[in-house]
């Protein structure tokens, strides 16, 4: 028996062995279990790497940066460009959604992937060359927004250093389509107003991260003395019992439409400056009153214990319901206001704040002081025309019964501490576990998820850059490319079901 004669009697032994392998039988069987599995299409398939280019190839804000890029002129010296000014949007976009700089580029040299790229911007009237560009060519697209720092022999000129103004120009073009985009997933409905059960879709969620330098603090100031431009300062991170970190610090806003999954909008990304502008908060509360602005559907923030009375007053003042838990300082007991008297029992009531809330202090016969927490409904807000801002009052109950009014965003007197400060719009109880803050303060979740994903794309949350605009661009390209996962998901929702197949 030849070799040829033994192998095939081996196939036909096995055949005989497992004939159900090859029978119609088999076929209807595998049928029937893939039908009764969950679907790999969509949101319950996992992300990969042709999705993301797919996605960010027809994301709108990356030819929306392409165009307010501005061109090389006519006759000026250089090297010609065989690119236009989109390109240095989608490397951007592909470094920030890979975490790398050398794999966004080895990305949009991938021929089959230039090809995508090609259709989706011949679709918007952009002309691609047909040539994919090289590394080389990204990084001269990159150099051209972020051009390299001249050295320096100073370790405190990066605390002076600010985000120059076209990257500037780039996070407005973002924060626009990126609002655009929200609208049209259902985010920012004004009909879906109320204070009692806020809507998610309204809510906006804000938080800071910091990116690690590239090399460890004891470096960057061996390569600083050397001259090398490394910017990055000592940050603290998770509030005051936090642990430092050495990098530079991002502010982040975010919205989502429903709980489906990777359906997380980024709206804002900015750079946080070591000094000036009233550091991450200060930001925050700009940026989310210049929201307010252009987009009136947004009246719920939740944020961490970084805001203070003088972020809560700009943020209440503008409309805003925020969720936010009181520092350890202002939680504590403190004389608030004395009643007038014109309560059912006559009585002047020392009213206080603890954790928050409204307390009256009682002081029972054998000298124990206690305070008794008032009952209060959700907060209402009134809209003053003349003045332009917004005043929330808060209706408690007292001891006795009766029920007093407090303005809680009073303004100061006579130079004195925020009323906002101690007393919040919405405060946790200890005492309910489905009190009205628990309900909504959850929600901010959604900032620590970014920032979760942050930590995962770049490698441990280092930068991939040593420069402040450099890591910035980084930073507005991975917005851009979640964001269009995020919308070509939403997208795919949107195709109808191909129809049952007929018997």
């Amino acid at each position: 028996m030849t070799k040829r004669s033994r192998a095939k009697a081996r196939n036909n032994a096995r055949k005989s062995k497992h004939p159900h392998k090859n029978s119609a039988a088999a076929t209807t069987k595998a049928a029937q279990r893939n039908s009764q599995r969950p679907s790999t299409t969509g949101r319950n398939k996992a992300l990969t790497e042709i999705a993301l280019v797919e996605a960010v190839a027809d994301s709108d804000v990356v030819y929306a940066i392409g165009a307010a890029l501005p061109p090389k002129p006519q006759g000026s010296p250089g090297q010609e460009r065989y690119y236009p000014e989109v390109l240095v949007a989608f490397y951007a976009a592909f470094a920030g959604g890979t975490g790398t700089w050398r794999k966004g580029a080895a990305i949009m040299e991938e021929p089959a992937y230039w090809k995508i790229i090609r259709r989706y911007a011949a679709q918007r009237g952009v002309d691609l060359w047909e040539r994919p560009p090289l590394r080389c060519n990204c990084e001269d697209a990159r150099d051209r927004i972020c051009p390299k720092p001249p050295k320096s022999d100073s370790s405190s000129d990066t605390k002076k250093r600010r985000a120059s103004p076209i990257l500037e120009e780039i996070r407005a073009v973002f924060r626009s389509e990126s609002c655009a985009m929200a609208k049209r997933h259902g985010c920012f409905d004004p009909n879906l107003h109320s204070i009692a059960q806020p809507a998610r879709a309204n809510t906006v969620c804000t938080d800071g991260k910091v990116n690690g330098t590239i090399v460890n603090a004891a470096t960057v100031e061996k390569r600083r003395n050397r001259g090398q431009t490394i910017d990055g300062v000592l940050h603290q991170q998770g509030g005051d019992d936090g642990t430092p970190k050495h990098g530079m610090k991002f502010c982040h806003s975010c919205v989502r439409p429903d709980l489906k999954r990777n359906s997380r909008i980024i709206i804002d990304m900015q750079y946080v400056p070591t000094s000036g502008y009233g550091g991450e908060a200060g930001l925050a509360v700009t940026s989310l009153t210049e929201l307010a602005c252009t987009e009136p559907g947004a009246d719920t923030v939740c944020y961490d214990g970084a805001l203070r009375g003088v972020h809560l007053q700009a943020l209440a003042d503008t409309g805003y319901l925020v969720f936010s838990p009181p520092h350890g300082t202002t939680a504590k007991p403190h004389p608030l206001e004395l009643t007038d008297g014109s309560c059912t029992c006559g009585t002047r009531h020392q009213l206080h704040t603890e954790n928050g809330h409204v307390a009256v202090r009682t002081i029972d016969e054998d000298g124990t002081v206690s305070m008794q927490r008032c009952p209060a409904k959700p907060p209402v807000r009134q809209h003053r025309a003349s003045a332009n801002r917004y005043d929330w009052y808060v209706v408690i109950t007292l001891p006795c019964g009766s029920n007093h009014r407090l303005r809680i965003n009073e303004p100061a007197r006579d130079g004195g501490p925020l009323r906002i400060e101690r007393l919040r719009q919405s405060a946790r109880d200890d005492e309910d576990p489905g009190d009205h803050y628990r309900q909504h303060y959850g929600r901010r979740e959604d900032a620590e998820s970014i920032n979760n994903i942050i930590e995962r794309t770049f490698r441990g949350g280092r930068a991939i850059s040593y420069t402040i605009d450099r890591q910035f661009l980084a930073m507005i390209g991975h917005a851009i490319a979640r964001n269009a996962i995020a919308d070509a998901l939403w997208k795919h929702d949107d195709v109808p079901a191909d129809p049952p197949a007929a018997a």
